[in-house]
Parts: C-alpha cells; sequence; structure tokens
C-alpha cells in the first residue's frame, strides 16, 4: 500500500498558522502571530508546507507572504523586520487617512496634522506610481507639488476657491512656467470648465509644451469665448510672454493676431 499523508487540499487540514496570517486585521496581528511563532515558523517541516500550500493555492497570497517574511527574518532578524513592517503599516494608514478625507478643508487640516506626510518620500513614490490613471490621486500629487513652493493654507487655497486658481494659473501662464500652469491645471479642476479661461489656459500650455498647433486651435476657441476686455487681457499676456520666451515669439505673434481678428469681428466693439 503506497504512503500517503494528510491532503493539504482540504481547507480543514492547511496549516493553521497560515489561516491565522490570513484572517489577521491588519499588521499588528501579524506581528504578535511573528512575536509569538518565530521558532516553530522557521522549522524545515513548516517551511516545506508553505511551499506545497503556495502551489497548492495559487491566488491565494497567505503562504507566499509569510515566507517573504521569513526570508526577510532570515537575512535581517526579527526585530529589525518587525520594526520595518511596523513602520511601513504606521505610514500606510497615514498616506490613507489623507486620501480618505471627505473635504478638501478636511485634507488641507489632516496634512497639517501630520506634515511629516509631506515631507516622507513614500507619498511622492505612491502618488507618481498611480497618478496617470487615477485623476484623485493626481490631484494629490499636484498639491503635493506645489507644497514644495507655497504654504499649505495658499495651496489648498487654490483648490477651493476657482477665483484664487484662476489668479495663479495666468499668472503662471503669463511667466511661461510649464510645471506650475500643470500643477493647477490638474488640482484646479474647475479651471477647464470656465470659459475663456480653460481654453486660455490650455493653449499656452499646449505652446509650452511646443505643440504649436494645438495651441493656435485652443487660441480660437478662447477668443471666440473671450469678451472685449478678456481678449485684450490676453494680448497683453501674450506680449508679456513674448519677452520672456523670445523663441516663442513667432507663435505668440499668430495668436496675438487670432484675439486682434476676433476683436475686429466683434460687433459689440464697433464704433
Amino acid at each position: 500500500m503506497p504512503k500517503t499523508g494528510p491532503d493539504l487540499r482540504q481547507p480543514t487540514l492547511r496549516y493553521a498558522v497560515v489561516n491565522t496570517w490570513a484572517a489577521a486585521d491588519g499588521w499588528n496581528d501579524r506581528e504578535s502571530l511573528l512575536s509569538h511563532s518565530a521558532a516553530a515558523l522557521f522549522e524545515e517541516a513548516r517551511r516545506a508546507e508553505l511551499a506545497v500550500l503556495a502551489t497548492l493555492y495559487p491566488d491565494d497570497p497567505a503562504p507566499r507572504e509569510l515566507a517573504a517574511i521569513l526570508d526577510e527574518i532570515t537575512t535581517d532578524s526579527l526585530a529589525t523586520t518587525l520594526t520595518r513592517h511596523r513602520d511601513a503599516a504606521a505610514f500606510e494608514q497615514l498616506f490613507t487617512g489623507w486620501l480618505a478625507t471627505p473635504t478638501w478643508t478636511a485634507s488641507r487640516d489632516y496634512l497639517a496634522t501630520h506634515p511629516d506626510l509631506v515631507t516622507d518620500p513614500r507619498t511622492r513614490a505612491i502618488l507618481e506610481a498611480n497618478a496617470t490613471d487615477n485623476p484623485e490621486i493626481a490631484q494629490h500629487l499636484g498639491i503635493l507639488n506645489l507644497i514644495t513652493h507655497r504654504s499649505l493654507t495658499d495651496v489648498y487655497d487654490i483648490v477651493l476657491d476657482p477665483a484664487v486658481a484662476a489668479d495663479e494659473a495666468l499668472a503662471a501662464a503669463t511667466a511661461g512656467d510649464i510645471e506650475t500652469l500643470t500643477n493647477l491645471w490638474i488640482i484646479a479642476l474647475r479651471l477647464s470648465r470656465t470659459p475663456f479661461i480653460g481654453a486660455f489656459l490650455a493653449s499656452i500650455h499646449a505652446l509650452l509644451a511646443t505643440q504649436p498647433d494645438q495651441a493656435t486651435a485652443l487660441a480660437l476657441t478662447a477668443a471666440k469665448q473671450a469678451t472685449e476686455l478678456q481678449r485684450g487681457a490676453a494680448i497683453a499676456r501674450l506680449r508679456r510672454l513674448s519677452r520672456t520666451r523670445p523663441d516663442l515669439a513667432l507663435t505668440l505673434d499668430e495668436l496675438i493676431k487670432i484675439y486682434e481678428a476676433a476683436e475686429q469681428a466683434d460687433p459689440t466693439t464697433a464704433g
């Protein structure tokens, strides 16, 4: 009769520590498990069982996670490994707490209470890794970028007040500061929906990003949406930008002509 052992594919016979690991409520529970069971976990039979379970249950991360932690402990010691993961868990809780704030005012107050979140490189790393496909994450990254040069209150004033956002974005556009303009555009979503201002800023951004055809198309839209006063302001800003960025002077001259032509064609300015 062939030799047989327990059928580890039966959930009731799975290694109990793996079940405890999988059911743990956060890092504190897992740290307690490791602290009390470290010696037993390193027994050769236990490590072999983890390898078998990882093979039998490829969709269950618990065996692989536990095996990886044991490898870390082997390399760095139990105390060092626990400290590292304890710190990572505390950071994750702090970071997700910021993202979960219900309002932008609460978001501002949260950062004011937890300033280390702004300077922790893990904050930027996570935001940059996820900003491309997530507008909310992108907003938080824009806030983080602007806080490096402005006060917390000033940055959140931009988020909360459309008028402040427009003033700051127009100033950045006039100065040819594409980095600031990009961040402002990201955190103040209402800018893109504001008649004239949205198209004007988008036109300048396209120009600074070396997309002259798109800049021209957006300028045509902005000129049609603008009032007489706005067209005059646009022309003045474009002329100032031309002095700052002489390398863009030819395209800027074309944009200025678009606003001047719209001004001449506007019946409300005749006479």
